[in-house]
């Protein structure tokens, strides 16, 4: 990711003024990174219902319904942490770019 960050050959920082990303760099970066969060995606639903299956086909039916409560709890944590969570770096983002700081504005999509 040597494109897009903001650091030049000495370790200092460079101003704003002085960086120019190039679409295709940044693109392959973010292609790059987001490769192995495509991947878990596609592959959750594929082991919940293959979970799904095993259990249902056992005799006892407090399995399923077991894993069916810890699947909708985790769910649940993991959904509400997570929303929150961006719901709150879009506010502060949206305040740092109002107020034309660009450099914090990263900062907290960075994070």
């Amino acid at each position: 990711m040597s494109n897009t960050k903001l650091i030049n050959e000495n370790g200092k920082e460079e101003k704003d003024d002085n960086v120019v990303l190039e679409p295709w760099p940044v693109v392959k970066d973010i292609l790059s990174l987001s490769f192995s969060p495509i991947i878990s995606c596609l592959f959750h639903p594929a082991y919940m219902l293959m979970n799904n299956i095993v259990l249902g086909r056992q005799d006892d039916s407090v399995q399923l319904a077991a894993f069916g409560l810890g699947s909708l709890t985790n769910g649940i944590f993991v959904l509400s942490i997570g929303c929150c969570f961006s719901m709150g770096m879009g506010t502060l983002a949206g305040q740092a770019y109002g107020a034309q700081n660009l450099r914090l504005c990263r900062v907290y999509l960075n994070r």
